[in-house]
């Protein structure tokens, strides 16, 4: 067997050396190349967190706006409906005053003709009265003319 020797000369240990330097090199040019776009990317998450956050606080700041005007407007139709209800409720009653009205107007009629009727009824039983009245006054004439007759015919005879 021979006996292979390896000779490390100074060529082969600067080789080595550049060869080592460049693998350490090349891992640090990597982690700062990966931390530079790291850093980069983290600036531009922080400016993007920032801007959403600015973003979120106009977004907010209309959706209070927002919210107070759904509120306005919920309490505007609240209102509305509030309002159409006591109108509903004010037209049955206006119904039912005016149903009542009617009954009562309907009652007054039929009070007026039995009133009327009644009237006539009444001037004719004081027609029929007057009549009566006279003829009886007839009767007390004829009675008392009569008599007189009678006592004018009994004081001739007297006499």
């Amino acid at each position: 067997m021979k006996d292979v020797q390896i000779k490390i000369t100074k060529k082969i240990i600067i080789y080595i050396c550049i060869v080592f330097l460049l693998c350490v090199g090349s891992f640090c040019a990597g982690r700062f190349i990966r931390f530079g776009r790291i850093s980069g990317t983290s600036q531009q998450l922080i400016d993007g967190v920032i801007l959403s956050r600015e973003t979120a606080d106009k977004l907010a700041n209309e959706l209070n706006i927002t919210r107070n005007t759904i509120q306005s407007a919920d309490n505007y139709g609240r209102a509305v409906l509030e309002g159409i209800e006591e109108l509903r409720k004010s037209s049955e009653l206006g119904r039912v005053c005016a149903d009542v009205i009617k009954q009562s107007i309907e009652r007054d009629e039929e009070n007026n003709k039995d009133l009327l009727e009644s009237r006539e009824e009444y001037f004719d039983a004081v027609d029929y009265a007057l009549e009566l009245a006279i003829k009886r006054a007839e009767l007390y004439e004829s009675i008392v003319r009569t008599y007189e007759q009678a006592v004018s015919n009994n004081g001739e005879n007297n006499n």
